[in-house]
């Protein structure tokens, strides 16, 4: 189990954490509206922007708080659950306000 928890730890830190509008990573600094995408993580989106909980609690998944969600992306958690991804993509950028994005 420690091997494999290793491995998705590897690929974590290899993923975009919140993808900008322009397309440029986390790491620029250039002023630009961010929104959540499917290879956000979980855990990540939850504690960037707290109003998420919300939409999580209410369809259901138990993603606040578990011990998966700083592993899982939000592509994962659709797919686990059987969700179609962009509803709740739509919900969770509903949810942050950038909905026109």
């Amino acid at each position: 189990m420690t091997k494999i928890i290793a491995t998705t730890a590897g690929l974590w830190y290899n993923r975009p954490r919140i993808e900008r509008s322009n397309g440029v990573g986390s790491m620029d600094v250039t002023p630009a509206r961010e929104r959540i995408v499917a290879t956000c993580v979980v855990q990540e989106v939850v504690e960037r922007y707290p109003q998420t909980v919300a939409i999580f609690v209410h369809r259901g998944l138990n993603c606040v708080g578990c011990y998966i969600s700083p592993f899982h992306t939000i592509a994962d958690t659709a797919r686990e659950y059987a969700l179609a991804l962009e509803p709740l993509l739509g919900d969770l950028n509903r949810a942050i306000g950038e909905e026109g994005m």
